[in-house]
């Protein structure tokens, strides 16, 4: 993508945001259609930050199977982020201070029998 096209897009974004009523929009210095060149980790510690600050209930995510692989890094990036915490005394948990600061829990009306 040309710094035009991100411009155009970001643009067009924007409007849309607008239009929704969304109260701010971020977006990140990453390479367009090229994510799957950047750590993974630099990805899900962005999202990870954006969650300490903005605290959503409510996470809308590109679908996983999407064709286009930005948007399941992206998909994939988010459920790091927004996933709960493990209980302390849980033996597979993250040293204090590690990244598994989860914040969010999906629940379904199906279960397993």
């Amino acid at each position: 993508f040309t710094e035009a096209d991100v411009t155009r897009t970001r643009a067009e974004a924007a409007t849309a945001h607008g239009i929704l009523g969304v109260a701010a929009t971020r977006f990140f210095d990453l390479p367009a259609a090229q994510l799957d060149g950047v750590p993974h980790h630099r990805i899900n510690a962005l999202l990870d930050d954006l969650f300490d600050e903005v605290r959503p209930d409510t996470v809308f995510v590109p679908f996983k199977h999407d064709m286009h692989l930005d948007h399941d890094l992206v998909f994939t990036s988010t459920m790091v982020a927004a996933r709960p915490p493990r209980p302390a005394h849980d033996p597979f948990a993250p040293p204090a201070g590690g990244v598994m600061r989860g914040r969010a829990m999906c629940t379904t009306s199906r279960t397993i029998e």
